[in-house]
């Protein structure tokens, strides 16, 4: 019990600056969504978005626990890390025979993802990093056997393709190193996976469930399988200097727990345990999926193989340390390793540590605002919108906010359309037209285009339909270097 309050003790400490950090616009984006789903609406028909179904679930059971706050958000992500802690470290005992629960590989992998984090302003709460926790528990569900190891296994499998569809690949390549690995030993395959379908079905009958609920079997496809699709054929990729900003930004941050991986790897680990070839193999295919990415590119994908190498040094931190023993190197070994491995992400993570800092680490709900408003301008800016859009005289309704999500949210109204405003530029034509129907048929008090994201110009340019509206039944009533809001003529 003590090593677990120490890890528990740990992550809420390594967590702690999160709740002075602002959203930004893609969490925005997810919790407004999957507080609408809560209240009836159906995803992808009702509200609409790329992102896949395993994202608006995770924001959903957070709002319901916690409140569709970034309270709320910031909590559930804090259990998330502290379950995965906790899971790793059991792990990493069973695997060692060790005689009590090590520490340092939890504290590691929940430090990484925090830190990671707090280098750049919302990265947290994402697919790539959520996704983490359950790839390990599929991974090594599989690798150690045993009816519930396979049937968790499978549902942890399940839950990482619902976050992320792309990501099934990086599955598939650790179980295919997994079934050589049985073949080679003559172990039984037939069995073994029958029990991990098992539990695969259980998430995704569940997805394919709701989805026959609603009646949305169709548009589920069509999201996650075709649109993607056009939007690569329609949308030009990022360009190479994004993926060299994306790649510098992961070299620096990560290269801590990298290093500490290529050690342990290196080291005497448990003979003939199939878990770290097929890990090997998964994190190979991650980077794969990343690179394939084009439309993207963007850093905080790079969460990812950055949570799943410090996944790597954790596991082998008995290794490095059963090596030390062997040179006679001092026992605190472990105590180097992991100040090692978190000392360049301590550097990445410092602003938004010491922001929090000066606001208390958020122990009132008025030092969490009060931090969030102060760290940079775009949560203040948001805030300002949804102030002008409150003052008195204002139209009542639903909106359209072309742009950050964060004026949504902080304006309390219904969204008008039913794509989600902040990515207007990948959206495809049949998306493309569905915003310009919606905006005919539901007639939104007020239209916002952010000038920051570049929609006034992209909506004239690629949303024609739209341009008409708004020079026909709407008057620009407020124009600022940050956007321009359009009023509804009546």
């Amino acid at each position: 019990m003590r090593e677990v309050a120490l890890i528990l003790l740990a992550v809420a400490a390594l967590a702690a600056p999160s709740f002075c950090l602002p959203f930004r616009g893609d969490e925005a984006s997810y919790l407004t969504a999957a507080e609408a789903l809560t209240h009836g609406r159906a995803l992808y028909r009702d509200t609409w978005d790329v992102t896949n179904p395993g994202v608006f679930a995770w924001y959903a059971l957070a709002g319901t626990l916690f409140g569709f706050t970034e309270d709320g958000v910031r909590l559930l992500d804090l259990l998330w890390q502290a379950g995965f802690a906790l899971t790793l470290s059991a792990a990493v005992r069973r695997a060692y025979a060790l005689p009590r629960l090590p520490v340092a590989p939890g504290v590691l992998v929940a430090g990484v993802y925090f830190l990671a984090g707090y280098s750049t302003a919302g990265h947290l709460a994402r697919a790539e990093g959520l996704a983490v926790f359950p790839l390990f528990v599929a991974v090594y569900g599989v690798a150690v056997g045993g009816r519930r190891w396979l049937l968790a296994a499978g549902m942890a499998a399940g839950a990482v393709a619902l976050l992320k569809l792309m990501l099934a690949g990086v599955v598939v390549a650790a179980g295919l190193v997994l079934l050589v690995t049985a073949v080679r030993g003559r172990r039984p395959v037939l069995g073994p996976t029958a029990w991990l379908l098992v539990g695969l079905a259980v998430p995704v009958g569940a997805a394919v469930g709701y989805f026959a609920a609603h009646g949305t079997l169709g548009e589920a496809g069509w999201t996650l399988f075709v649109a993607p699709r056009q939007m690569m054929a329609e949308v030009p990729p990022a360009g190479l200097d994004r993926l060299l900003t994306s790649l510098k930004w992961f070299a620096g941050v990560f290269a801590g727990p990298a290093a500490a991986a290529v050690v342990g790897v290196s080291g005497r680990w448990p003979a003939r345990d199939p878990f770290l070839p097929a890990w090997l193999a998964a994190l190979t295919a991650a980077g794969a999926v990343v690179l394939v990415q084009r439309l993207s590119w963007w850093p905080y994908h790079g969460m990812l193989p950055g949570g799943m190498l410090a996944v790597l040094a954790g596991y082998t931190l008995p290794a490095v340390r059963a090596a030390c023993d062997g040179l006679r190197l001092p026992r605190r070994v472990e105590v180097v390793a992991v100040v090692a491995g978190l000392a360049p992400l301590m550097l990445a993570g410092g602003v938004a540590t010491v922001h929090a800092a000066g606001h208390r680490f958020g122990l009132t709900a008025a030092d969490r605002v009060a931090a969030r408003l102060s760290y940079g301008t775009t949560y203040r800016e948001a805030a300002a919108e949804a102030e002008w859009l409150a003052a008195p005289g204002r139209k009542p309704g639903a909106i359209l906010v072309g742009g950050d999500p964060l004026v949504h949210r902080f304006s309390g109204r219904r969204p008008a359309v039913r794509a989600l405003g902040r990515s207007l530029e990948l959206w495809p034509a049949a998306v493309r037209a569905g915003v310009e129907a919606d905006v005919r048929g539901r007639r939104p008090a007020y239209v916002f285009l952010s000038r920051p994201y570049g929609y006034v110009q992209l909506v004239a340019d690629r949303y024609p339909g739209l341009a008409a509206q708004l020079a026909s039944d709407y008057r620009p009533v407020r124009d600022t270097w940050y956007g321009v809001w359009y009023e509804r003529i009546d």
